[in-house]
């Protein structure tokens, strides 16, 4: 019990209990992945890369590219 009671085995227990406590967080932050979504919706207006004559592209190939705000 003096042992115990010295400070070195005071602070053993409070490092013990820290990495359970860490421990503990971890695996409730692992099993709940809902945590680290983001909330934040897109509803505003979206961008879409057209050519010169206003049809959609899904890759650039020359300079003249003009972007279109579609709402």
């Amino acid at each position: 019990m003096n042992k115990l009671l010295s400070e070195k085995g005071i602070v053993n227990i409070i490092l013990v209990l820290i990495l359970l406590l860490g421990l503990g967080a971890a695996l409730y932050l692992v099993q709940h992945p809902q945590i680290f979504r983001p909330k934040a919706a897109v509803n505003g207006p979206s961008a879409q890369f057209v050519d010169a004559s206003g049809n959609a592209i899904s890759q650039t190939t020359t300079a003249n590219v003009r972007l279109k705000i579609v709402k």
